[in-house]
C-alpha cells in the first residue's frame, strides 16, 4: 500500500521555491496535446544573469503571513517596499534606486488551488 496523499504531495508542493510551483502549475495545466510549436511566452533576453533567490524564498516562507494580500519587494533577506498594489511597489523601488528586487503578490499560503 502505498503512503503517498493527496495531504503529502501538497505539503511538498509548499516546500517548492516559487519557480518550481510555477512550473509545476503549467505542466499540470496545460493539456498533453496542445501544440508546442506555439510560442509560450515573450523571450524578452537570453543573457539575463542568473540571480540565487535563496534569501528572498526563506524570508518569504518566515514572513509570508504577515503580508498576506499584498505587494512586497524584497532584495536578499530585506524587505525594501510593500504596498497595497504592485505599481505601488515597484514605483518605491525605482525611487529607492534598488535593481533587480523580488517583487512579489503574497497570496495566503493556506488556500490551495
Amino acid at each position: 500500500m502505498s503512503t503517498i496523499t493527496i495531504d503529502s504531495i501538497l505539503t511538498q508542493i509548499d516546500q517548492l521555491p516559487a519557480v518550481d510551483r510555477k512550473k509545476l502549475i503549467i505542466e499540470l495545466t496545460t493539456p498533453k496535446d496542445s501544440n508546442p510549436k506555439l510560442p509560450q511566452g515573450k523571450i524578452i533576453s537570453v543573457n539575463a544573469p542568473y540571480i540565487d533567490r535563496t534569501s528572498e524564498s526563506e524570508w518569504l516562507r518566515q514572513h509570508q503571513r504577515e503580508y498576506i494580500g499584498q505587494w512586497i519587494a524584497l532584495k536578499g533577506n530585506q524587505l525594501i517596499a510593500q504596498g497595497e498594489t504592485g505599481r505601488e511597489v515597484f514605483a518605491k523601488v525605482r525611487e529607492l534606486g534598488i535593481e533587480r528586487a523580488l517583487v512579489h503578490f503574497v497570496e495566503d499560503p493556506d488556500l490551495h488551488y
